[in-house]
């Protein structure tokens, strides 16, 4: 039975509603009147309930909303009539969508209660919305907050799934942070496509892993001189794909190389400070195409999140870790870096594995071979450097 939704989507379209349920949210009258000093700790937390009844404005306001709420006057502790603009527009794919739109709107919440009350948690924490929130309902400014879902509509561009942008008399204030970039468990966070050893290969080349001449030599000889009609092979399913002979060489060649010159290089450079530099930048670029302001958020099932911004802090804890390299026996050929002395999956910094899948082109009864790189976060991503706030 085909898949009726992706929980990713879902999780995008609830975390652009709690984020706009963040800036609707704001202080009362006798809360204003009645604190001395307000401090971004008095804003209001949001609740779940809060981010459904936003949550079911989009939906039914074709996957956009907009709202206007006014500031608050510190000086004169009164309610301003100075008002602020919020527009919310989520753009997510077909299936999701009408997934969860389903009438009576609302009615399939209930089975995304765990990625609400995350988004509720992620959104009444995170100190840089936190700061959003509190600078446009006290500057006594007309503000235009726009919150955009546009993971699935641009994700060739950015790896951005939801902007925050906020335009203050008339001038866009620059995007230092809230730029998210939303995994919901799957820890994906960069790729490479195709069957080519140049597509396997260009994942290790920003670390300074290159000239396999010899490698590539051999791969091409195992895979394109055997099956040299690999590239176009026609399959009649999926589970076709999956059991070939040509996966199965394919796999066995990137085992080899996993196993050759990419760990024995990995092993000699971990030690350097320089390289672990390197190795720094490389999971932030992979992560944010080193976008200005972007976090890495992923949401876990148990309805908790964590959370990465990079920066000098990241890269700095990453030169102090002591990092050990090993390839895991598994179906799928990978690459693990790791903190020594810790477990290789509890204390993962990244890993590179070596995938296959299928693919079927549109408006076609058949199956091609499609192989991936994937470049893909351990828990250790998400603690190096990062405050608990």
């Amino acid at each position: 039975m085909a898949q009726e939704f992706n929980k990713g989507d879902i999780a995008e379209l609830i975390l652009s509603a709690a984020i706009a349920t963040r800036f609707r949210r704001r202080l009362s009258e006798r809360k204003l009147d009645r604190e001395q000093i307000i401090s971004i700790g008095d804003l209001p937390r949001i609740s779940a309930g809060e981010v459904k009844s936003t949550l079911r404005d989009i939906i039914l306001n074709s996957f956009r909303s907009q709202y206007q709420v006014r500031d608050r006057d510190l000086n004169e502790k009164i309610i301003s009539k100075i008002t602020d603009n919020i527009s919310v527009e989520v753009s997510i794919p077909q299936l999701s969508s009408r997934y969860i739109s389903a009438q009576p709107v609302g009615s399939r919440f209930s089975k995304f209660e765990n990625i609400i009350n995350t988004a509720t948690n992620f959104v009444n924490a995170d100190i840089e919305i936190k700061r959003k929130v509190f600078r446009t309902q006290f500057n006594l400014r007309e503000d235009l907050i726009e919150v955009k879902g546009v993971g699935t509509a641009e994700q060739r561009k950015t790896k951005v799934d939801i902007r925050v942008d906020i335009t203050t008399g008339g001038r866009m204030v620059r995007r230092r942070s809230s730029q998210i970039s939303l995994k919901y468990t799957a820890p994906q966070f960069a790729q490479s496509v195709g069957l080519e050893f140049s597509k396997f290969a260009n994942i290790f080349e920003p670390l300074g892993i290159a000239d396999y001449a010899n490698d590539e030599a051999e791969f091409n000889k195992a895979i394109f001189d055997v099956y040299p009609d690999i590239l176009g092979k026609r399959f009649e399913s999926r589970e076709d794909v999956m059991s070939s002979n040509e996966v199965e060489a394919l796999k066995a060649q990137a085992a080899k190389i996993f196993n050759g010159k990419i760990l024995r290089q990995l092993r000699s450079l971990i030690t350097s400070d320089s390289f672990k530099e390197t190795l720094a930048r490389f999971c932030e670029e992979k992560a944010t195409k080193n976008e200005s302001g972007v976090e890495l958020v992923k949401f876990l099932r148990e309805g908790t999140y964590l959370k990465q911004t990079f920066g000098q802090k990241f890269i700095d804890s990453v030169k102090s870790t002591n990092f050990s390299v090993t390839v895991k026996d598994s179906n799928n050929p990978t690459i693990v870096i790791y903190r020594t002395g810790g477990g290789v999956d509890s204390d993962k910094l990244i890993q590179f594995r070596y995938r296959a899948d299928a693919t079927k082109p549109k408006g076609k009864d058949f199956y091609l071979i499609l192989m991936r790189t994937l470049v893909e976060s351990g828990p250790l991503l998400y603690s190096l450097g990062v405050d608990n706030e």
